[in-house]
């Protein structure tokens, strides 16, 4: 049990901070074990996203980042959970997820042999216009929807930022829901080129919704998720909360 472990590394030695040097997964195995011991967490991005470091605003240049803990200030922001796992980014279900698994299976391929899988991949996404069915209640309120990607996201993503998912807050106390659910070629080029001026939130094709809680029910028992870029298998229905500055 790694995230007992590391609980009980935290608590017997007293640490009084925790440095990750890896990616927004690495990152997640880690919240278990900062939740519970409430040790701060300092980040060296070495991953493909770094997602996380993004929002911080952290350099992202290895050798910069290590010189942060020695200087820098310490925040309290929110971290989000589903079903028991913890995730400090977004949850992706629907479609994304199997990209998130084809790009850890290319691990170590030529660029070329990647690029073409991606390519591929894209092509075929966008010629069958895949799409599933999902029941989203949050409020009180129930609305079936039919997407091809949901992104539930910790703290909401800002609009108007040309070609990014930041967040304006990473405190607000508030999950982001967005369903994305273009049909045909021509549907999926408006929503690119809105993503790139900063206004896909406004496209036809997606809807919004603001919530502390959400619960995500699919016509299968189980649903994959890609979590912070590590994908996960959980059963439906999908519970989704946040955690006000939960995490140093």
């Amino acid at each position: 049990d790694s995230v007992g472990a590391l609980t009980s590394l935290l608590q017997r030695q007293a640490a009084e901070l925790l440095i990750v040097m890896g990616g927004d997964g690495s990152v997640r195995a880690a919240l278990p074990a900062l939740v519970e011991t409430a040790v701060p967490l300092a980040i060296v991005p070495c991953g493909t996203m770094n997602l996380l470091a993004h929002d911080l605003d952290l350099p992202l240049e290895p050798a910069q980042a290590a010189g942060v803990p020695g200087c820098g200030r310490l925040r309290q922001i929110d971290i989000a959970e589903v079903n028991g796992e913890w995730f400090a980014c977004h949850a992706l279900l629907g479609r994304s997820p199997y990209f998130t698994r084809l790009r850890e299976r290319v691990r170590g391929s030529t660029t070329a042999r990647r690029l073409y899988l991606y390519g591929s991949m894209v092509l075929r996404e966008i010629w069958r216009s895949w799409r599933s069915l999902y029941l989203v209640e949050s409020e009180g309120r129930r609305r079936w929807v039919r997407a091809h990607t949901i992104a539930v996201s910790n703290n909401r993503y800002a609009q108007a930022m040309p070609g990014r998912f930041a967040k304006e807050k990473l405190d607000a106390g508030i999950l982001g829901l967005y369903a994305i659910a273009p049909e045909g070629g021509m549907s999926w080029l408006r929503l690119i080129a809105r993503f790139f001026a900063g206004s896909w939130q406004a496209d036809e094709t997606t809807w919004c919704q603001d919530a502390p809680e959400f619960s995500v029910r699919a016509l299968s028992r189980s649903i994959r998720l890609s979590l912070d870029g590590e994908t996960v298998l959980l059963k439906s229905p999908l519970r989704f909360r946040i955690h006000s500055r939960a995490l140093k």
